[in-house]
């Protein structure tokens, strides 16, 4: 299988001279390194989701403070994997202690048994758990983790419906007869018809029965045997097929679940004990819960369902002492990311926490009793899902429990194989030391933001930071990024409030320039500031500049490009897209590569895309920007653009573009899902993107090419999508931020998108970094005209409602519209949508401009996502 990279690997490649650097010149330079082996200190690995670094920070600093023999790592998941879901393959091999999903099937071999371990730690408490929770972290009958919290189903209820009938509420201790009583009492019917069920298991009977089906199952050995099985079991089917249990779950729509619930048509029913307060704000006060019911095989013991969250330890690690030590630990905190209404594993912990003074009485004493009688899963290999079924198959009366249970044959269940995994693996290495420097009087701090998005990862700028930190020792650069910051939300304002320097969108100085220190006294302090403008596009200095003085360094441009699928290509017989191609080799191009299955071209942008397409042709739909406005839906070459479209739409060349505002009504998302399931042969997005933006790592298994814009870069097509550094106005050493993006400006790696310094640009070393193939189409992009740099203006009149009247048009084409129909309609209610604007004494205002435009489009509103 092919994987498809632009520069991830040769990224990494590039940073391990780095690290090794700062690595000898810290050996070299440190001379407390021989203290340290009076004093040895163990690094393990921490794997987490990223987003509660900080949070997770704080209890590293709190344990290292009790156990100083020990260090914590921090290794954030999201920044290690790009992605929605991480491999354990991967995940255990990038840190001692990881926080994830729990493994399946071969996947629990990835981590450690830790129980012989545990067994000969004398300072282990497994009393200090909750009875049985160390099952909620066993998997083959291997204990592969410590529980940090727990999770219940309770069996929740109305008390409306057992006051209304005089019925004593579910309480623990509660038997299985108790049960079966109160659904049968419960069962409310009228005029032969049942208005509410005693109990509702929306067909997942092993919700409520699984902790049975498991006592029957032990009893006998942990060997199947559906007659006692069934005998365990009639009772259940009887209230079924007595109307007390609903056996279907169909709603008059087709492919709906009727939600008895909801409709206060179930008295009791099986949910989580953190949906409580979810259901109290929909069916009312009086919803409440009770453990399940107990008694006769499966005694008072094991009866409540109950999981947990837990720490696994990998097996590749070389310290699991330390890290289960650090497990232990954790368990006795509120740990980040988990379920905040779930309980702390933890006795104590779930004392100290305060939990319980949450809750109410009846309510704390019933998610006690369930926490005190866990059951966490089967002993042994049950076929749950199929005793499941055949329990919904017999409750329609149609089948007969035993017989169905009989065809269950336990030697075609499918069972893990107990062979532990055989390939070795070790822990990621932590990371090198990061050098300390003392803060003292002379110590300048720079406070730098690391924008992900526009920057390289902050494991490349860390090390970066290390190696501009080495060449100047009197300064400490502190980076952070959104995970770190604390902020709610990342803006401009907050980026110069919160930070010395940072990373943003290239060209607002015209509108922050109070917020920003101005550059140019530090440029023009001496002979390399002038060389540093020399070597970057005029256009992007006069972007950034302020009455001749610049206020933001530009570093990278992010234009749109194309990306295509190299192997579609290849099987059609078409050459790849030429660096001097045009529109018209493009559509041959898209026509020639389209099949029944694949696009040639998918514009998940379709507004960008015409308006490209404009561009090329040089004309603007409509401006409103100045006392004569212009609208020009009526061109013809827009009538060709729209037409020519119309044409590849119907030959399957391209999608239907439908651009609804809203994305609901629209077909974006349908684009979008195209291009991701490998069915578009080429789309476009911006420079900079590895897998062309919409396929997360090793998920393609195709390769990816990347080309111009055909003819990029119009003088008509407003476009900013570049980054630039800044230095706020409140930066307490200016100089020293300068000195710092001066160094970041000249590393190829730290950067998204394409190095606006030509001396960058044209350098062997960045065709190292992004290959030789992506450098030379990225200087071709850049070779292309720049486009113009249109002045901030503003509207006469607002044109919003033409915004959203022409993708409508153009959908309508693709619908079956005739071309000069639509566009004369579309020209005709616009201009007279302008005559109403322009004869009112208040055009801006809201309430006149949208009364226009209904006025001419009774439909508008459609267009809008709400009132």
């Amino acid at each position: 299988m092919k994987y498809f990279r632009l520069f991830t690997t040769k990224k990494i490649t590039n940073i391990i001279p780095i690290i090794l650097f700062i690595s000898l010149l810290i050996t070299a330079c440190n001379p407390q390194s021989g203290a340290m082996e009076d004093s040895p200190r163990t690094t393990i690995t921490f794997a987490a989701a990223g987003f509660f670094q900080k949070q997770y920070e704080t209890l590293i600093e709190e344990f290292e403070s009790q156990t100083p023999s020990i260090h914590v790592q921090f290794v954030p998941l999201e920044e290690a994997t790009p992605g929605e879901t991480l491999e354990h393959t991967l995940a255990a091999s990038l840190a001692d202690v990881v926080m994830i999903s729990p493994p399946q099937g071969q996947d629990i071999y990835y981590y450690l048994d830790i129980e012989p371990i545990l067994e000969t730690d004398q300072l282990f408490d497994a009393s200090a758990f909750w009875p049985g929770s160390l099952d909620g972290c066993r998997a083959e009958g291997r204990l592969i983790g410590i529980p940090l919290s727990i999770q219940t189903l309770l069996v929740m209820y109305d008390e409306a419906a057992f006051d209304e009938i005089g019925l004593d509420h579910p309480a623990p201790g509660w038997s299985w007869d108790d049960f079966q009583e109160a659904a049968q009492l419960l069962t409310k019917r009228s005029n032969g018809e049942v208005t509410r069920y005693g109990f509702v298991d929306y067909n997942h009977p092993t919700s409520l029965l699984a902790p049975l089906i498991d006592a029957v199952n032990r009893q006998n050995g942990n060997e199947y045997d559906p007659v006692k099985l069934t005998n365990a079991l009639d009772w259940y089917v009887s209230l079924a097929q007595s109307g007390n249990i609903p056996s279907d779950y169909r709603a008059e729509e087709a492919g709906e679940v009727r939600n008895y619930i909801s409709t206060g048509q179930a008295a009791m029913w099986v949910d989580a004990l953190s949906s409580l307060e979810e259901r109290r704000n929909e069916l009312g006060e009086s919803i409440a819960v009770a453990p399940f019911p107990q008694g006769g095989i499966n005694g008072n013991q094991k009866t409540t369902q109950a999981w947990a969250s837990c720490g696994l330890v990998s097996a590749g690690t070389a310290h699991s002492l330390e890290a289960l030590t650090w497990l232990q630990f954790l368990s006795t905190q509120g740990v980040p990311g988990i379920n905040s209404l779930a309980i702390p594993a933890n006795r104590a912990a779930a004392e100290e926490s305060g939990y319980w003074n949450s809750l109410d009485v009846n309510t704390a004493a019933a998610a006690r009793y369930a926490l005190e009688h866990g059951w966490y899963g089967a002993a042994s290999n049950l076929p749950f899902e199929q005793i499941g079924q055949a329990l919904n198959d017999a409750k329609t009366g149609e089948i007969i429990l035993a017989d169905v249970l009989e065809l269950i044959r336990m030697d075609q269940i499918a069972a893990i194989p107990p062979t532990p995994q055989s390939t070795p693996f070790a822990v990621a290495t932590p990371k090198p030391p990061i050098i300390s420097v003392p803060l003292s009087g002379d110590t300048i701090v720079v406070d730098y933001f690391v924008d992900s998005s526009d920057l390289a990862d902050k494991e490349t700028i860390e090390a970066l930071a290390q190696a501009f930190m080495l060449e100047h020792p009197d300064i400490i650069i502190r980076l952070e990024d959104f995970k770190s910051s604390g902020l709610p939300y990342i803006n401009f304002d907050l980026m110069a409030e919160n930070y010395g320097c940072f990373i943003y969108q290239s060209g607002l100085a015209d509108y922050y320039v109070s917020q920003l220190y101005n550059l140019q006294p530090l440029i023009d302090a001496g002979d390399e500031g002038q060389d540093l403008l020399n070597d970057l596009p005029e256009s992007e200095i006069l972007r950034n500049q302020l009455n001749g003085d610049l206020y933001a360094l530009p570093v990278a441009d992010r234009p749109t490009v194309l990306y295509y699928n190299k192997d579609i290509f290849i099987e059609k017989g078409v050459p790849f897209p030429a660096l001097d191609w045009s529109w018209s080799d493009f559509w041959q191009a898209a026509i020639a590569v389209a099949s029944e299955d694949v696009y040639g071209f998918v514009p998940i942008n379709g507004r960008e895309f015409i308006n490209i397409l404009l561009a090329a042709e040089g004309i603007e739909l409509y401006d409103f920007t100045t006392d004569s406005p212009v609208i020009n839906f009526n061109d013809p070459k827009f009538h060709a653009i729209v037409s020519n479209l119309e044409e590849m739409g119907n030959d399957g060349v391209i999608p239907t573009i439908d651009e609804h505002i809203d994305w609901n009504k629209g077909n974006t998302q349908f684009r979008f899902n195209e291009v991701q399931s490998g069915k578009a042969a080429m789309w476009l997005n911006m420079a900079g993107i590895e897998y062309g933006g919409y396929f997360p790592p090793g998920t393609t298994n195709f390769e990816v090419g990347v080309a111009p814009v055909p003819s990029f870069g119009y003088p008509l097509m407003p476009m900013n999508k570049g980054t630039a550094f800044y230095i706020s106005r409140q930066a307490e050493n200016p100089t020293a931020c300068w000195e710092w993006i001066n160094f970041l400006s000249d590393k190829p790696e730290a950067l998204a998108g394409i190095p606006l310094r030509q001396s960058i640009l044209e350098s062997e070393r960045y065709e190292q970094i992004v290959g030789v193939e992506l450098a030379t189409v990225y200087r071709a992009v850049m070779e292309h005209p720049r486009q113009e740099i249109l002045a901030d203006y503003s509207e006469k009149y607002p044109s919003y409602p033409l915004y959203l009247w022409w993708p409508d048009t153009l959908a309508s084409v693709f619908e079956g519209v005739p071309v000069t129909q639509a566009l004369t309609e579309l020209q005709g209610k616009s201009e007279a949508y302008l005559n109403c604007v322009e004869s009112n004494s208040d055009p801006l205002n809201e309430d006149v401009w949208k009364g226009c435009a209904k006025l001419v489009d009774p439909d508008f509103q459609s267009l809008l996502y709400s009132e």
